[in-house]
C-alpha cells in the first residue's frame, strides 16, 4: 500500500485524481489544506466542508499568504509562514508519504519544502494557462511538473513538464452525456466558487427579480453574503421568489445534478470552473478576478470566448444591467452559444487524473 499526501489551493482537481487513486487502488490518501475560506471569517474552504464527510484524513494547517495590497498585513502575518512549516514537517513525519501531489497554492509551500528536507518526492500540477508563484517556486525541487496546457510549459524547467490536462471529476464527464437543456426555459447557474464572489452577488441582488422572468434562477453565494441574499430572496414576490434558488453551497454531487440541466453559467474564471464548463459544453458569462496571478481568470476566460462560447464581463465594467444584457444576449443566441460551447470540449481530456496518478506510481 503506497501513501500519497495531497496539498493546494484547488481542490476539485484534486477530488478528481482522489476518484482515479480510488478506482485503481492500492492507495491510502491524506489532505493537507486550510479550514478558513476567507481571512477573518468563519466561512469553511470546500475541503473541509466536503474531506471530513469521506475516508480522506483531512489535515489543517496555518501559513502566510503574502497580501499584494496590504503592507501591514503582510508584516502581522509572516510569523504564520515558521508555524505552517513546522505543521507540515510533523504531518509527514507522521504519516510517512511515498509522495506528495500539490495543486498551487500559499498553502502548497511550507507542505513541499518539509517533503523536499524529508526527502519524499514531489509533484505539481498546474491548472492554468499562465503559473501561480507558488508553483514557480516549488517546481524547482519537484520531480515533475503536470500542466493543463502547453502554453504554461514555459514557466517551468522543460525536463520536468509532462502535460496531462487539467483534471475533472468523473460525474462531470457522466453528465455531459446526459444533459437535457431547453432553450425557451432558461436554467441559470450562478456561483463565485466555493468561496463567493461578493460583486458578482452585488450586481445579481439588482437584476435578480428580471432574471426570475427570463427563468429558474440558482445562485451559489458562499458563506458571507448568504444570508442577505435570504432576505433579498424573501422580500421578492412568490413567483420571483419560487424561481430563485438560494445555497451558499452545494456538494461537488449536487453541482453535477445542476449542471444536467443547466443552460447558461454566470461565474468567475477560475481554471477548474473553466475546465468543467468546457467539458460539459455550457455558454457563460465569465467575471474573471481583476488581481489574479500573471491576471490568469482573464487568459483562461479568453479560452472559452475565443471559441463563441462565453462572454467576458471585466470587473471594471460590471454593472447590474451589462450582466443582463449579457445573459439576454446568450439567451437569445442559444443555438449559436451552445454549438460553439460543445466545441470546447476538446480542450479538457477526460484522461487528465489518469495521467496525474500514473505519474504518482512512477514516483513513488
Amino acid at each position: 500500500m503506497k501513501k500519497v499526501v495531497i496539498t493546494g489551493g484547488h481542490f476539485t482537481p484534486g477530488l478528481a485524481v482522489i476518484e482515479e487513486l480510488q478506482k485503481r487502488g492500492g492507495w491510502e490518501i491524506c489532505w493537507i489544506g486550510e479550514e478558513k475560506a476567507v481571512r477573518g471569517q468563519n466561512a469553511k474552504t470546500l475541503e473541509a466542508q466536503v474531506l471530513p464527510k469521506t475516508k480522506v484524513p483531512f489535515y489543517t494547517i496555518k501559513t502566510y499568504k503574502l497580501q499584494r495590497r496590504f503592507f501591514v498585513e503582510n508584516i502581522v502575518d509572516i510569523w504564520k509562514l515558521a508555524l505552517g512549516f513546522c505543521q507540515s514537517f510533523s504531518i509527514l513525519k507522521k504519516e510517512k508519504p511515498n509522495v506528495i501531489l500539490s495543486f498551487g497554492g500559499y498553502i502548497s509551500v511550507p507542505v513541499a519544502v518539509s517533503a523536499w528536507i524529508l526527502g519524499i518526492p514531489v509533484i505539481i500540477h498546474e491548472q492554468t494557462t499562465a503559473s501561480g508563484l507558488a508553483n514557480r517556486l516549488v517546481s524547482k525541487t519537484a520531480r515533475y511538473v503536470a500542466i493543463s496546457f502547453e502554453e504554461s510549459s514555459k514557466y517551468f524547467p522543460k525536463d520536468k513538464v509532462v502535460l496531462t490536462g487539467n483534471p475533472v471529476r468523473y460525474g462531470v464527464f457522466k453528465v455531459a452525456d446526459t444533459r437535457k437543456v431547453r432553450a425557451d426555459q432558461p436554467i441559470i447557474y450562478i456561483t463565485g466558487g466555493s468561496r463567493g464572489s461578493q460583486i458578482i452577488n452585488q450586481n445579481v441582488a439588482k437584476v435578480v427579480d428580471k432574471l426570475t422572468r427570463l427563468g429558474e434562477v440558482i445562485h451559489q453565494t458562499g458563506e458571507l453574503d448568504f444570508l442577505i441574499t435570504m432576505e433579498k430572496k424573501e422580500s421578492m414576490s412568490k413567483q420571483a421568489s419560487d424561481n430563485y434558488l438560494v445555497s451558499a453551497n452545494f456538494t461537488p454531487r449536487e453541482v453535477e445534478e445542476i449542471y444536467k440541466k443547466v443552460s447558461i453559467v454566470i461565474s468567475r474564471a477560475g481554471a477548474n470552473t473553466v475546465s468543467e464548463l468546457a467539458a460539459l459544453g455550457i455558454p457563460s458569462i465569465l467575471i474573471p478576478i481583476s488581481w489574479s496571478e500573471s491576471d490568469e481568470q482573464t487568459k483562461n476566460a479568453k479560452l472559452l470566448e475565443d471559441m463563441g462560447a462565453a462572454i467576458i464581463i471585466f470587473e471594471s465594467n460590471l454593472t447590474p444591467d451589462i450582466l443582463f444584457q449579457a445573459v439576454e444576449k446568450i439567451t437569445n443566441e442559444y443555438k449559436n452559444y451552445s454549438e460553439n460551447a460543445s466545441l470546447a470540449k476538446k480542450l479538457v481530456p477526460p484522461s487528465a487524473a489518469s495521467g496525474i496518478v500514473a505519474l504518482l506510481e512512477e514516483v513513488a
